[in-house]
């Protein structure tokens, strides 16, 4: 993680209150696993971001993620950019880009790039690397 020890408190803090509310809203069955995707996914974003953002729109973000993940079939990429609160269960007043694809050099640049090229300003990025392994069939 980076950061030092008063930053890696404060975002363990947000991230505490973050699991707090996972853990009214979720299923007992799917919170633990929800809850370590959550701190994954928010591993790298510098406290101020956490602490500037409503816990309900940093959870309304994880679980799209969260959920829009669980549905990609490798290799096929996935992308989708105005989450709805009908659709995804969330919305934000902001356009939202959601990729999940396999770790590839240079893909936030280029998405970043391409954004900037049409004069669109980027508020947050989270850009985590999360190990996952599919379910074996069968046994």
């Amino acid at each position: 993680m980076k950061g030092n020890t008063v930053e890696q408190d404060r975002r363990a803090a947000r991230l505490d209150e973050l699991a707090a509310l996972v853990r009214t809203k979720i299923a007992p069955e799917q919170r633990a696993m929800l809850e370590v995707f959550l701190r994954e996914y928010y591993a790298q974003v510098d406290p101020d971001d956490l602490a500037d953002r409503q816990l309900a729109d940093l959870y309304g973000a994880v679980l799209s993620h969260w959920d829009f993940a669980r549905k990609r079939s490798r290799p096929r990429a996935r992308a989708r950019f105005h989450p709805t609160i009908e659709e995804h269960g969330w919305q934000s007043t902001h356009t939202i880009v959601e990729i999940v694809n396999d770790d590839m050099s240079f893909l936030v640049d280029s998405v970043t790039m391409e954004a900037n090229r049409h004069g669109l300003t980027l508020h947050l990025i989270v850009h985590p690397i999360i190990g996952v392994t599919a379910p074996t069939m069968g046994r």
